[in-house]
Formats: C-alpha cells, structure tokens, sequence
C-alpha cells in the first residue's frame, strides 16, 4: 500500500512539471494581422472561455497576447473566428 502511494505521489509530482496550460475560447473579437506566410492574432475579448480544470489558462494570458497560425488556418479564423483550445507553453499560445 505505502509502495503505491509512494508511486501515485510521485506520478502526480512529474506531471505537474509537464503542465501545459490550456482554455477552450470562443471569440469573434479578434484583430488579425497578416503577415507572409502566416499571421498574428489578438483576442479582444471572448464570448466563451473555460479553463482547465488541471492546468488552467487565464484570461489575462490570453486577451491582447499573439497568437501565430499559419495562413491557411488564418483564413479560417477570418471567416468564422476562434472557437477552439488555446494552450500556453514556454514559447508561447497556441492553438491545440
């Protein structure tokens, strides 16, 4: 019993140095500047936001930050906007 204690505790302890945190976000306020080959988007502000209940993104890491994508997924944010996972690693969002 102590044996899996000692291995869950330390499961768990690894796991939080992997943490990536994350959000589900849907925004339609969104200013997109394009660049050439991909382009850089800001959130203004978001009409759905949920954090992770494990590794939670905030808000204030979110609104008027860069996010990168490529060309092809810009277009489609342009049309329809954001309604995805938003993740946040050492070097930055990203769309998950």
């Amino acid at each position: 019993m102590k044996l899996c204690l000692s291995f869950l505790l330390i499961f768990l302890s690894l796991n939080s140095f992997a943490c990536i945190e994350e959000a589900q976000v849907v925004s339609n306020d969104l200013v997109i500047n394009e660049l050439e080959i991909a382009c850089e988007i800001r959130i203004q502000s978001m009409s759905f936001y949920r954090p992770s209940g494990i590794c939670p993104l905030a808000k204030e890491d979110i609104i008027n930050q860069v996010l990168l994508v490529d060309s092809k997924e810009c277009q489609t944010i342009k049309e329809i906007g954001i309604a995805r996972v938003i993740a946040k690693d050492n070097l930055g969002l990203f769309l998950d």
